[in-house]
């Protein structure tokens, strides 16, 4: 009996850690590089301080994350004045069943901050975990096995190069704050002045976010992909009152290069993505859906090449309010630029049900400047998604045994001559289901000139009147923090965050690239970067 009892444990164990026989694939586009922490044997963190040391460590990792970690209440809450910015008197004013943002105050107080010249001071709530941001190290795989990797109240800080986050949730962190927490954020190594390399984000969900989604700044990074991400931009909290994210992505720095691919961005109100610093975007084969306010913004002397995405009841397609910047829009007009920085036609975009079109401007400088990035993933005909169930994002991730399938995809009708398809006053509406579609097949390779990222994207087109996108409810999401003027008197106490090693503050929101001093936390050798301009103003 003890001898099977011993064998029975063993075959538990086994089958426990038998995620490790997981590959992530090869990224598309520039990320194509990526292989974080590679063939070494993974680790299983069962607690917050497990996964902080793993992810902090120099040591190369796989870390395979197979349940939730909570981080909200291990650092305390703090209670201090705050601002409600005008936004926000005027969402209370409108009385519609929706909620504001409340901020955060930086240095420099209610002037300082951006969005607060018109506010008024309030009393503000918030737990500590959400300004601190987990230290991600480089050579390191973050996986998720199913649904299960979820990571509640803290955000991740990329400081090294080579990593792969892969089939994770990042959720709540004080999405009713503006400077609540970001989900992700990139500003080089050397404090900010080394631009990173081979930085991979797939299958990934972000939700509930009190500031972006994503960001980047200083020296960022020059080879990242974005791909097959959830964007899920509802939430209870929102700077636009109806609901939506309003700080979706915003890239900046002076050598970022990004591609963002096959990602479902939905129900958010800007910044899908804010385009600014010296970037350089290729955005092939987005699904946008039900935005209220704008999704490309380019601003400063950035560079965008947009083509392929499929953009559904967006109201602004495109925010063009700086004329220094490009964006390559393919149209009839434009396409022999493609060509000619390209060696082929650029991929059309298609937008429907909206009163507004994706126009480009200054287009030959754009894809001139953004020809290298784009040659490194091939972009198909637009279409919408299907999210799956299986795992976080878009389509079902390869097998165990390290597999990939490539995408399917159903095209949508786009003109010969190679302007935007545009469809006016539809009632249908695609249908973005949480449903196993299709599955992986195996023994295909992936390769970063193609459209296959390690993963089966299921590509549907379907229409149908009455069905919407329903929010999806994060598992532990409660949204615990709120902040009113009258919530706590100013007696009320607070607990200050525990100062552990390299724990880091609040984006200091300052008139120029200055140094961060961290809030409420020892002092650290590894600080963010942030400026006014480029973080700290609303209504861009």
């Amino acid at each position: 009996m003890k001898i099977f009892r011993y064998g029975f444990i063993c075959a538990l164990v086994l089958a426990i850690h038998s995620v490790a026989a997981i590959k992530t694939g090869t990224a598309p586009g520039l990320a194509s590089g990526a292989t974080g922490g590679g063939d070494v044997d993974p680790v299983y963190p069962t607690t917050i301080d497990e996964l902080t040391s793993y992810l902090s460590d120099d040591e190369t990792r796989v870390i395979i994350l197979q349940q939730e970690f909570d981080y909200r209440g291990s650092e305390g809450t703090t209670t201090e004045d705050g601002c409600r910015p005008l936004s926000n008197q005027e969402c209370i004013a409108k009385n519609n069943g929706c909620k504001g943002q409340d901020v955060i105050l930086q240095s420099g107080g209610m002037s300082g901050t951006g969005g607060c010249t018109d506010g008024i001071s309030v009393e503000v709530t918030y737990d500590n975990a959400g300004p601190n941001p987990l230290q991600v190290q480089g050579n390191k795989t973050i996986r998720g096995v199913g649904t299960s990797g979820v990571i509640i109240g803290k955000g991740l800080w990329i400081l090294g190069s080579n990593v792969i986050v892969q089939n994770i949730h990042i959720t709540n962190l004080n999405p009713h704050l503006v400077w609540g927490g970001d989900a992700i954020y990139i500003q080089g190594a050397d404090g900010g002045e080394t631009a990173l390399e081979n930085v991979w984000f797939d299958h990934v969900k972000i939700s509930s976010i009190g500031r972006q989604m994503i960001a980047t700044n200083t020296a960022s990074v020059k080879s990242m992909t974005i791909s097959n991400c959830d964007f899920d931009g509802y939430t209870e909290y929102s700077a636009s009152c109806d609901n939506r994210h309003y700080w979706t992505m915003i890239f900046y720095g002076t050598e970022t290069q990004v591609s963002l691919v096959n990602n479902y961005i939905h129900q958010t109100s800007g910044r899908s993505p804010k385009v600014g610093g010296n970037t350089i975007l290729h955005a092939a084969n987005n699904y946008f859906y039900n935005s209220s306010g704008h999704n490309f913004n380019p601003i400063d002397e950035s560079y965008t090449l947009a083509e392929g995405n499929y953009m559904d009841t967006c109201t602004a397609p495109v925010l063009l309010d700086d004329t220094s910047s490009a964006i390559m829009v393919p149209a009839s007009d434009t396409q022999s630029y493609c060509e000619s920085a390209l060696g082929r036609d650029c991929i059309v975009n298609t937008v429907v049900n909206s009163d507004a079109e994706l126009t480009g401007q200054n287009d030959e400088s754009a894809v001139t400047a953004v020809a290298t990035v784009a040659k490194t993933y091939e972009a198909s005909a637009a279409a919408t998604m299907t999210l799956s169930s299986s795992n976080f994002g878009v389509g079902d991730l390869a097998a165990i045994d390290g597999s990939s399938s490539s995408a399917t995809t159903s095209t949508t009708s786009t003109t010969s001559s190679g302007s935007t398809t545009t469809a006016q006053a539809s009632t249908a509406t695609p249908t973005v289901a949480s449903t196993e579609t299709s599955t992986p097949s195996s023994g295909s390779t992936t390769s970063s000139a193609t459209n296959s990222t390690g993963s089966a994207a299921t590509v549907t087109q379907t229409s149908s009147a009455t069905s919407t996108v329903a929010p999806s409810s994060s598992s532990g999401s409660t949204g615990a923090y709120t902040s009113t003027a009258t919530q706590t008197s100013s007696a009320t106490s607070t607990v200050a965050p525990s100062s552990s090693s390299g724990s880091t503050g609040l984006y200091m929101s300052t008139n120029s690239a200055a140094t961060a001093s961290p809030k409420g936390a020892s002092n650290s050798s590894t600080t963010r970067k942030n400026s006014q301009k480029q973080f700290g103003q609303f209504g861009k």
